[in-house]
């Protein structure tokens, strides 16, 4: 039996307040970069963001923003991060 396959359609979605507080963080944090972590829920390939989480021990600077992932409690709800890169620069 051969399977076609299918074009799959994934979708983000964010829900307003979600993308407001990303762009307050970022503003608040210029000129050094941000990251923090994006919560919500993912469905079969598709991901909706509620919510964000400022990450503990999170460090940022000019060129570079991280954390220690070992702090973290174990979450299902954590689906992605967002980390700014304000000078325009990904290097």
């Amino acid at each position: 039996m051969l399977f076609k396959n299918k074009k799959l359609e994934r979708k983000v979605s964010l829900k307003r307040d979600a993308r407001d507080g990303i762009l307050s963080f970022c503003k608040m944090n210029h000129p050094n970069e941000g990251i923090l972590i994006l919560r919500g829920k993912s469905k079969h390939g598709n991901v909706f963001i509620d919510s964000l989480v400022v990450p503990p021990f999170s460090e940022t600077g000019s060129d570079f923003a991280g954390f220690p992932h070992n702090p973290l409690p174990l979450d299902p709800s954590y689906v992605g991060i967002v980390h700014s890169h304000p000078t325009g620069s990904a290097e």
